[in-house]
């Protein structure tokens, strides 16, 4: 039951939501819509008016709808996902996806690969965020200014505001 009406509540806000992105798109008027902070355009609009509040809405709504076996859902909420352009709802949907991985019914061998794989990538990953953002938001590449702005923030909260950004 709680799975079913969390379904319809994500279905529901991520409908809205889309409209009010295309609606202000269409119209130019752009109060349902977030701007993006290093010139990233427009976001959609989270649930508490943050892009990065649709962290556990997409990952979870992806997941539903695809074990559902609902492919236009899982298409709604990739774009979502997309259109909101932010690095938490990424980061929330490779690590759900990894859990969902380990905790399958997928071989031994399977689990133990996934394991490895993100044992190999951190020391590829860790360094990522010992680097200097601006190197990464400057980039004309989405995925690369996505890393940069996770990277700012966690700067932000590393050295108490004194470098990074946070805009919240």
């Amino acid at each position: 039951l709680f799975v079913d009406v969390f379904l319809k509540a994500a279905t529901i806000a991520t409908i809205i939501a889309l409209l009010g992105f295309a609606l202000g798109v269409a119209t130019g008027r752009f109060d349902l819509v977030t701007f993006a902070n290093y010139g990233g355009g427009l976001r959609l609009t989270g649930l508490l008016g943050e892009p990065s509040s649709w962290a556990p809405v997409i990952p979870a709504g992806v997941f539903l709808a695809w074990r559902r076996r609902s492919p236009h859902l899982v298409v709604m909420f990739a774009a979502a996902g997309l259109l909101a352009k932010s690095p938490t709802v990424a980061l929330a949907f490779v690590l759900s996806l990894a859990v969902i991985l380990l905790i399958s019914r997928f071989s031994i061998f399977l689990k133990f690969a996934i394991v490895m794989l993100l044992a190999t990538a951190a020391p590829w990953i860790i360094p990522v965020f010992t680097g200097d953002a601006a190197d990464y938001v400057g980039s004309s590449n989405p995925l690369v200014k996505m890393i940069g702005r996770l990277l700012s923030g966690v700067q932000f909260v590393q050295t108490g505001g004194a470098s990074g950004e946070n805009t919240r």
